[in-house]
């Protein structure tokens, strides 16, 4: 189901900010599929050239920079030994999407704070994208990445899909891989000057606030799946043990199921 979602986001991403469908639509005096009336009224009916490329008349480029600005706040998780943490990690993220929840005692090393809505962009090999779209939903106290993430935070909510979609297609990641510098692929790091100055096409903010308002709902549904994901498999590693060992008797499951399940 995320894999749809995804790939849905993906999908309109790709129509609106880089084949430019509605423009090409109202350039053959056609209607946009997919989109109302007050929405297609936003597009332009004509493209121009900018830098020996066509793009949407009133849309210009920018830079990460214009939409998004770097968070610096960093902090030490042993300082609140006790305390709860979701814990942005590059093993987490490739291991679930998900952070790992942990004490302050278990986390070495200043981290970086994670504030709201952050997009985190690792710097490690960026051939190999590692964009992470935060929530709010851990029951925690404190919320910190790793130093090989940068946090980002767009200026107005609007920009969150716009940004995390731009972040995550692949003309992104090779424009980025052409910036690396390291004597491997897999120690491979980007400066955080080198995300902010990456070039975005940059519809007006009207355009990007109807994309908005369409994308973020799907965002959101991924995110709350995948917490789900955990839970469920949180109560698969705390039965699991139970189960093998006996403790948990199941042996009148059976009996129970066969009486509700239809002939």
């Amino acid at each position: 189901m995320n894999r749809t979602l995804e790939q849905m986001a993906r999908a309109l991403f790709k129509s609106w900010f880089i084949d430019f469908d509605p423009v090409h639509a109202k350039q053959r005096g056609e209607q946009p599929a997919g989109i109302d009336a007050e929405t297609a009224a936003l597009f332009p009916d004509r493209l121009v050239e900018i830098d020996g490329k066509e793009v949407p008349e009133r849309w210009a480029y920018g830079s990460v920079s214009d939409i998004a600005q770097q968070v610096k706040n960093q902090m030490n998780p042993s300082d609140h030994p006790d305390a709860l943490f979701a814990h942005f990690s590059i093993p987490a993220f490739d291991a679930s999407g998900r952070p790992a929840i942990e004490r302050g005692s278990e986390i070495k090393s200043n981290k970086f704070v994670v504030p709201d809505a952050a997009i985190l962009v690792s710097k490690l090999n960026p051939a190999t994208p590692r964009i992470w779209d935060t929530d709010l939903s851990d029951d925690v106290e404190y919320r910190v990445s790793s130093t090989e993430f940068i946090p980002l935070v767009t200026r107005s909510e609007d920009l969150r899909a716009f940004l995390y979609l731009a972040l995550t297609s692949h003309d992104f990641a090779k424009a980025l891989s052409g910036q690396a510098s390291g004597t491997s692929n897999s120690h491979q790091r980007v400066k955080p000057s080198d995300i902010l100055s990456s070039p975005v096409l940059l519809a007006p903010p009207q355009v990007i606030a109807a994309f908005g308002r369409l994308v973020i709902p799907i965002l959101d549904h991924s995110k709350r799946n995948l917490r789900e994901n955990n839970q469920l498999a949180g109560t698969r590693d705390s039965l699991l043990p139970r189960l093998l060992s006996g403790e948990l008797d199941v042996s009148d499951w059976q009996d129970s199921i066969t009486e509700v399940t239809p002939a």
